[in-house]
């Protein structure tokens, strides 16, 4: 589902198809989330409100959950699909 444009995720969720479900539209959700984190951390650093490592390693974490997150998102669609 990652290689999807937006329009065409969002036309899958809005189907009555089971899948794909509150579990990876969650997911999507946070990795959204995260990416905003990363965006602000890096404004952050840019503006000098917190010092650049600390803007660095908050910036990086985030990276990773909303890497995790969208495999998370991948794997429940797989799994559910696997239940149905």
């Amino acid at each position: 589902m990652r290689e999807l444009a937006l329009d065409e995720l969002l036309e899958r969720v809005a189907a009555p198809a089971p899948t794909p479900g509150a579990g990876p539209v969650a997911a999507w959700t946070c990795a959204l989330a995260a990416g905003l984190v990363e965006m602000a951390c890096a404004v952050e650093a840019r503006r000098g409100d917190v010092d650049a490592d600390t803007a660095h390693e908050r910036r990086e974490r985030a990276r990773a959950l909303r890497g995790e997150l969208l495999e998370l998102a991948d794997r429940d669609v797989v799994a559910y699909a696997e239940v149905l």
